[in-house]
């Protein structure tokens, strides 16, 4: 019976911690971008809820066994963590639609002026990365609701994709982006792999683009944008 105990504590510390990286990407995205790029990329809002519904279930469970057995119900905890990770998941979905660029905004330097056309983005793009020489690819967005296309390029090895809300970009930022590394690794030789450069992903307000650091920081350069590092081996 203990071991139920023992779960809701140790889901409601999960959902508590996943709600705290959806509020501070929502507060200060720039510094989670640079401080924990995997964080920044991690998808939160949906793992703080079913985490804390997962705690309270637990609760229910080892309440209704200990029930009747004389022992102590100590869940006062986890259930308070468990309404405090809805609440902030809550709470992040909320503000990220009122600031879609962050609260804390230095001196603008998270707003984008990055298109949310794919047309225009693909054009904005190649003004940093050169002539897609080998085509941009559209890659299919049936199962991810609320995103809007994803497209790649194997030449420059860019990627692009934008969402129709800041939930949807939240939620499928990190998949999205793995796909569009693994259709460019299937487009590249072996020569090509084995000599990647160094990757990152630049967020704008609803949209985000993948590729090499160094075409990505002059994208920073010419659109703004929260950069994050991406490791092309995840």
């Amino acid at each position: 019976m203990i071991i139920f105990r023992i779960l809701s504590v140790i889901s409601a510390l999960l959902a508590l911690a996943a709600g705290a990286v959806d509020v501070t990407r929502v507060v200060t995205p720039e510094w989670l971008a640079a401080t924990a790029p995997a964080l920044y990329q991690l998808p939160s809002t949906i793992p703080a809820v079913a985490l804390g519904i997962l705690t309270l279930i637990f609760v229910v469970i080892y309440r209704g066994l200990t029930k009747g057995h004389g022992r102590p119900r100590r869940t006062t905890g986890p259930i308070m963590g468990a309404l405090l990770a809805i609440l902030l998941a809550v709470v992040s979905l909320a503000l990220s639609s009122v600031f879609p660029d962050g609260i804390i905004n230095t001196k603008g330097k998270n707003s984008s002026t990055l298109s949310a056309s794919a047309a225009t983005a693909k054009k904005q793009i190649e003004s940093a990365s050169g002539t897609c020489s080998s085509g941009w690819t559209s890659l299919s967005t049936s199962n991810y609701p609320g995103v809007d296309s994803v497209v790649v390029c194997a030449s420059s090895m860019m990627a692009y994709a934008s969402f129709d809300n800041s939930a949807a970009a939240n939620m499928y930022r990190a998949p999205l982006q793995s796909q569009a590394i693994e259709t460019i690794q299937s487009q590249l030789s072996d020569s090509q792999i084995a000599n990647l450069p160094a990757f990152s992903s630049l967020s704008g307000n609803q949209q985000i683009v993948v590729g090499p650091t160094s075409t990505i920081n002059k994208l920073q350069k010419q659109l703004g944008g929260v950069k994050a590092k991406v490791d092309m081996n995840d």
